[in-house]
């Protein structure tokens, strides 16, 4: 059965529709992996940046070392700036780790990017975070803090 000219007409539009879909599909794809590239890269420098900060500030590495310490003795001797000073690093970390959580939470990210960037049990179980933790929860959204208590036991 031979096909008439509109029925030739019909399955060429559907052909292309189809090819058309699936372009838009690989463009799509290809548009979420450049996003979640560039999410990675951005978080990667803003981590880099924080740490090359902290390395080339002696004096607030001294703090940072007394606020990890074990002993509440050394961590009760800091002074307030220290503390604040301390406390600003820790809320400026946190504010990393809250964009790589939205970015999970609205599917950029894959949820094992809030393990492997950086934040974890290391980090959560460090005596510089439950030293800290009361005076930088107030400075992060109730949903992130939520999800840190969650995290931590806390």
């Amino acid at each position: 059965m031979a096909l008439t000219g509109k029925q030739v007409t019909e399955i060429i539009g559907i052909a292309a529709l189809v090819v058309s879909l699936l372009f838009v599909a690989l463009e799509l794809r290809e548009n979420r992996l450049t996003a979640r590239a560039a999410s990675y890269q951005e978080i990667g420098i803003a981590l880099g940046e924080l740490w090359a900060g902290l390395a080339h500030d002696s004096e607030l590495t001294d703090i940072v070392i007394k606020t990890n310490s074990e002993d509440l003795n050394i961590f009760n001797s800091l002074t307030v700036s220290e503390r604040r000073r301390a406390a600003y690093l820790l809320i400026g970390s946190l504010r990393i780790y809250e964009v790589l959580y939205l970015q999970v939470q609205e599917g950029l990210l894959e949820e094992d990017a809030l393990r492997y960037l950086g934040y974890g049990d290391i980090t959560f179980s460090s005596p510089l975070f439950r030293n800290l933790w009361s005076d930088v929860k107030s400075n992060i959204t109730p949903e992130f803090s939520t999800y840190i208590e969650l995290q931590t036991g806390l």
